[in-house]
């Protein structure tokens, strides 16, 4: 599972909107919300909602729109509705941070390394690049080592990783039984049928006349895939026509009767469709069949536990909001 939460967290270190906390003070400040006696001040949840993103997507969008926001009192009640929409998820951060500190929820420095790694191997991934490739794009940024890499990375996203260390708290102890396992495969067997597919390769051509060319030189000894990558003219033509195995209802009509009622290793005669003439050659069929148990298992196993976090955290974040005393004054 820390693995699985390693990856959902990748993607919100990117674009993760954080609380940071600031030591100014807010004795002249607009309290927004009042949250287990605890004031939340209207610019933490500006910069919580990162409302200043916001309006720079508005500034692309419309310049002059943006002008009105700032200058009339109808656009700062725009600004107040959308901090409003919001307002939750506000809410919900800083009840979990509230449950960060009463928990003493800490990142260890073999966790840091993990997670430094795992983002690391996306970001290579991702982009396909080497690691020296890397290094350099973060130097261009300003960015000199790997190590000062790592120190940004959890300085910035510290509030999201503590929370997730949070949610792999409240999960960890989430456990399917092979009892659950088999009684899901089979009361929803289903879902465990493998279609009939046909692999299959084609050349796509214009004409019928050019197609009948293509056919007469199959017959004379010609190689299905040079002859692909000579007349056919979609992207398959680089790849000899292959197309892989299809199910039914993938296929343009006429192409997938034509390619059912085939025998392995025969080649049709031309076949219209909407895009043209298509010579097909059928290289394997499988039949319907059933996956086994065996097969699945594993797969089941990781749905189940999914589902069973997801609704743990769902319960958890609900319980933390009905039992919180809110008063929400914008």
């Amino acid at each position: 599972m820390r693995k699985k939460t390693g990856l959902i967290l990748l993607v919100l270190l990117t674009v993760s909107i954080l609380f940071i906390r600031t030591e100014m003070s807010n004795a002249d400040e607009q309290v927004a919300v009042v949250l287990n006696g605890k004031n939340i001040y209207l610019s933490e949840v500006d910069q919580a909602l990162d409302l200043q993103g916001f309006i720079g997507q508005l500034h692309q969008m419309n310049p002059g729109f943006v002008q009105v926001i700032y200058q009339t009192e109808a656009g700062a009640e725009l600004l107040n509705e959308y901090r409003k929409a919001n307002i939750e998820s506000v809410i919900m951060r800083k009840l979990l941070e509230e449950k960060i500190e009463e928990e003493n929820i800490t990142i260890s420095d073999e966790r840091k390394e993990e997670i430094f790694n795992e983002q690391v191997k996306y970001i290579l991934q991702e982009n396909n690049m080497t690691e020296d490739q890397l290094l350099q794009n973060l130097k261009m940024q300003g960015i000199e080592s790997f190590d000062v890499y790592k120190e940004l990375l959890f300085a910035q996203n510290e509030s999201v990783l503590l929370v997730a260390e949070l949610q792999n708290k409240v999960i960890e102890t989430i456990t399917v039984s092979d009892d659950d396992v088999q009684n899901y495969y089979n009361e929803n067997q289903e879902q465990f049928v493998k279609e009939e597919s046909v692999e299959a390769s084609h050349i796509l051509v214009e004409k019928e006349e050019t197609a009948r060319e293509v056919l007469e030189k199959l017959n004379g000894g010609s190689k299905f895939t040079e002859l692909a990558k000579e007349y056919s003219l979609d992207g398959t033509a680089q790849n000899g026509g292959e197309l892989g195995f299809f199910t039914k209802g993938r296929m343009v009509k006429p192409f997938e009767e034509a390619a059912f009622s085939m025998k392995v290793g025969e080649v049709s005669e031309p076949v219209q469709t909407e895009y043209g003439y298509h010579i097909i050659l059928v290289t394997d069929k499988e039949e319907e069949s059933v996956i086994s148990f065996e097969e699945s298992k594993e797969q089941i196993k990781n749905a189940l536990i999914n589902q069973k976090q997801v609704e743990k955290l769902n319960d958890y974040v609900n319980d933390l909001r009905e039992s919180a005393e809110i008063e929400i004054l914008l």
